[in-house]
């Protein structure tokens, strides 16, 4: 064999094994996090929701940040 033919199939079995490697990272499982609501969300706090929503999104903000306190 020709060393380039040589250095074309070593490219070629390289990126085969690193795409392998980051197909079977990024395949794997995620558990999902669970937070406590009651820790995000106080009685006080502004809420537009419904009984049966599914999803809570919470705001923070930072009024001592420039752009926070503008907006």
């Amino acid at each position: 064999m020709k060393s380039e033919t040589k250095l074309f199939l070593g490219i070629i079995v390289a990126t085969t094994v690193i795409v392998g490697i980051g197909i079977a990272i990024l395949s794997r499982p995620v558990r999902p996090v669970t937070v406590d609501p009651s820790l995000l969300i106080r009685a006080d706090s502004n809420k537009i929701a419904t009984s049966s929503a599914t999803v809570t999104l919470v705001e923070f903000s930072d009024f001592q940040c420039p752009a926070c306190g503008v907006y």
